[in-house]
């Protein structure tokens, strides 16, 4: 019996996933490169890999599908709560923010990054437990936008450095995604007009006028 999951508004529970590609790595001069045969390695394994891989990093909205997504390097990974404190805000880019009542960080992430727990306690966000079928969704959307990046590499006129894949790039790539340019239908359009509460993060950060 296949399971299926139900949120009722957008923002209620976010799902929070961080990828280790397989097939695209980071040449020495910045360049990514997709590589054929996949590279088995995760979080977990990380540390013993020799390549640079890149890492995806996203945030998925449950209710209405919408997602935003950046991307690093393995040998210098952000800052876990840096990414969520983007992803939540408000962005000239993209209309998606907002910090969700709810998320799902599966164990090896929050494993990977312990001090995301506290931030996420701290700010009153409670978590959920992450089973397969509930996490399908942000895995499929991890998948997507890694083709994305393997078409804009492929391209003549793509962005093929690491360092151009800025926040501000990331941004409009997942709004496109999300269905800026399309119809109400979009995922971006369906959070929008379904979004009753958005709670930004303080402009100065997490913490900002604390202590």
């Amino acid at each position: 019996m296949q399971l299926t999951y139900k949120t009722d508004y957008p923002n209620e529970v976010h799902q929070l996933a961080v990828s280790v590609s397989k097939h695209l790595i980071i040449l020495r001069n910045g360049l990514i490169k997709f590589q054929q045969k996949p590279i088995d390695v995760g979080l977990a394994t990380l540390a013993n890999s020799p390549k640079d891989h890149v890492v995806h990093y996203l945030i998925r909205d449950h209710c209405s599908g919408v997602f935003y997504a950046e991307v690093c390097c393995s040998k210098r990974l952000m800052s876990l709560e840096d990414f969520l404190f983007r992803a939540w805000s408000e962005k000239a880019e993209y209309e998606f923010c907002g910090a969700p009542e709810c998320i799902s960080i599966p164990k090896v992430v929050s494993n990977y990054f312990p001090r995301v727990n506290e931030l996420i306690a701290d700010y009153g966000i409670q978590t959920i437990e992450v089973t397969s079928g509930f996490q399908s969704g942000a895995i499929r959307d991890v998948k997507t936008w890694e083709h994305h990046i393997r078409a804009e590499i492929n391209s003549e006129e793509g962005i093929k450095l690491l360092s151009e894949w800025t926040p501000s790039v990331t941004a409009e790539m997942s709004a496109e995604l999300n269905g800026k340019y399309s119809s109400r239908s979009s995922k971006i359009e369906r959070w929008k007009y379904g979004i009753t509460r958005v709670r930004i993060p303080p402009a100065d950060g997490w913490y900002a006028g604390e202590g």
